[in-house]
């Protein structure tokens, strides 16, 4: 062999051990590049998961933080109620109190009334009537003391609801913050649409107010009250005791207009009757059902769901 072939011969192992070298580095490099994507896919995935758990929790954490409001606005009516009332109970009382202290005043002193009676019967008939009118101001002396331990009661009451209100709505801020922290870094579109109704709902919770409507949008509580006039407050479940005490009708039969009154969650469920059947059935129209702010139709049979009852 000449020199020339032998140095041929030592080029060509190293030109097939650099080609070799290029091509281990490319396989590894792919291999790297493959092993990248999953782990980064499957990160993602798992970041998308996480967020909706933690949306999926926001939303339950909604519907009891709406139900702690919504009681705590129907115990903030009923004390406020309390409270008109004890102001004409307690005009009505100062006025007879005030009546029989004038009354008193007017009479001579006992011992000139029993002196002037003439009689014995006449002195224990003045004694009678003393004793009656003393008994009967005295009693109206401890009803006044009753009614005004009991509106100071009413009174704490109202601020405590008012203080447990201002919590929970403070509450739905931190889920619609966080909400809408998910939402600013969400890339799916499917987990931005979630994350954007959480925080609406979120902030529906937040701003339910006590005038007009005064329930939280999107509940079927609000849509109800969107169809009639509801003067009371309450969650589902207690607008049966409350509409009774603001003097509506009730009952078990439906009729078109009426609200139905159910026990389909742990807070009950209202919707609105916009028909009655042949069949026996009727059918209503209600929101938060088949989700929160949607409205569906839907036709009942009896026995089909835990009906309270209907308000007329």
């Amino acid at each position: 062999m000449d020199r020339r072939t032998a140095g041929e011969a030592q080029i060509l192992p190293r030109k097939q051990f650099r080609t070799r070298t290029v091509v281990q580095v490319a396989i590894a490099l792919v291999a790297v590049l493959l092993a990248t994507v999953p782990a980064s896919a499957a990160s993602a995935a798992a970041s998308v998961q996480s967020a909706q758990q933690q949306l999926a929790q926001a939303q339950r954490e909604l519907a009891q933080i709406n139900d702690q409001v919504e009681r705590a606005q129907a115990d903030l009516d009923q004390a406020n109620r309390r409270l008109l009332e004890d102001v004409a109970l307690r005009a009505d009382l100062d006025k007879r109190v005030a009546d029989y202290a004038r009354w008193e005043y007017q009479q001579p002193a006992l011992p000139l009334r029993l002196i002037s009676a003439g009689s014995m019967s006449g002195a224990l008939n003045e004694l009678r009537q003393e004793n009656i009118v003393s008994g009967r101001l005295q009693t109206l002396l401890q009803k006044q003391k009753e009614v005004r331990a009991r509106d100071q009661a009413a009174h704490d009451r109202v601020a405590a609801d008012l203080k447990a209100v201002q919590g929970s709505q403070a509450q739905a801020q931190q889920i619609v913050a966080h909400a809408q922290a998910i939402l600013a870094g969400a890339k799916q579109e499917q987990l931005r649409a979630q994350a954007a109704q959480i925080a609406a709902q979120a902030k529906a919770v937040a701003t339910s107010t006590g005038g007009g409507n005064h329930f939280a949008y999107g509940y079927c509580t609000w849509y109800v009250a969107s169809r009639r006039y509801i003067p009371w407050f309450g969650n589902a479940i207690q607008w049966w005791p409350n509409a009774r005490a603001f003097g509506y009708g009730e009952g078990q039969v439906p009729k078109v207009g009426a609200v139905m009154v159910t026990r389909e969650s742990g807070w009950g469920h209202v919707a609105l009757v916009e028909s009655v059947n042949g069949d026996g059935s009727w059918t209503v129209s209600e929101m938060n059902f088949v989700a929160w702010n949607v409205v569906d139709r839907r036709t009942i049979f009896p026995g089909q769901v835990p009906v309270v009852g209907f308000i007329y």
